[in-house]
């Protein structure tokens, strides 16, 4: 997608430590990735430090956010909508009486995600 050149920014937000090698391994060279989805305990990876380092790469955790930043995202997603399939992403859907099963679907790793309708 990007001509052999690497993308310019790439982020982690589903939450999957083996992940975060991929998507590094996607930048091009000063690119920078945001890790923001694996705020749990034990969330290991393996890299060759190499990597960073010979691509000048950026790595950036954010864990914090104001509430103003959740509504900026609220609205990108509106807007995007027609551009991008955010919809299709969500893969399975549960009413809120079953939120153990859909808890127990998004733990299996069997779903891209997860959403519970009220």
């Amino acid at each position: 997608m990007t001509g052999g050149r690497g993308a310019d920014g790439a982020l982690e937000a589903a939450g999957v430590p083996a992940a975060i090698p991929q998507g590094l391994a996607a930048l091009r060279r000063g690119g920078r990735y945001v890790e923001l989805g694996c705020s749990f305990p034990a969330a290991h990876f393996t890299l060759d430090a190499s990597l960073l380092l010979w691509n000048a790469l950026t790595l950036r955790g954010v864990h914090n956010y104001a509430p103003r930043h959740l509504q900026q995202a609220v609205d990108f997603l509106q807007a995007a909508a027609a551009t991008f399939p955010f919809a299709a992403l969500v893969t399975h859907r549960f009413p809120l009486a079953a939120i153990d099963a859909a808890l127990a679907c998004a733990q299996s790793g069997d779903a891209l995600r997860v959403a519970v309708i009220p």
